[in-house]
């Protein structure tokens, strides 16, 4: 009887470890190269940007002003999050990429 349940919690725990397994494989095959911190900061780079449209990459590069002003009297802006691509928004004091 024991020995019975030593065999089906082995079972269990074999089971259970294939199926976690084989879903880190599957989900590693379908994440988009941008998202794959493995993959060369080159390679990466060029995907995200052939996913994104011109309107995204504007939006981007842009950000949007909402007329905050901080103590300093430095205005604060944002870029809008890209839910499409899993991109979050920031906040900046310059331009998004150092340009005003």
């Amino acid at each position: 009887m024991k020995q019975n349940r030593v065999k089906i919690a082995v079972m269990l725990i074999a089971g259970l470890t294939f199926v976690i397994g084989f879903g880190r494989i599957a989900s590693a095959e379908d994440m988009p190269p941008y998202k794959d911190p493995t993959r060369p900061i080159d390679e990466r780079v060029q995907d995200i940007l052939a996913r994104m449209t011109l309107e995204e990459k504007i939006e981007q590069m842009g950000g949007e002003f909402p007329g905050e002003v901080e103590e300093n009297g430095w205005g604060m802006s944002n870029t809008p999050d890209n839910e499409r691509l899993g991109i979050p928004g920031f906040r900046f004091t310059d331009g998004p990429r150092g340009v005003r």
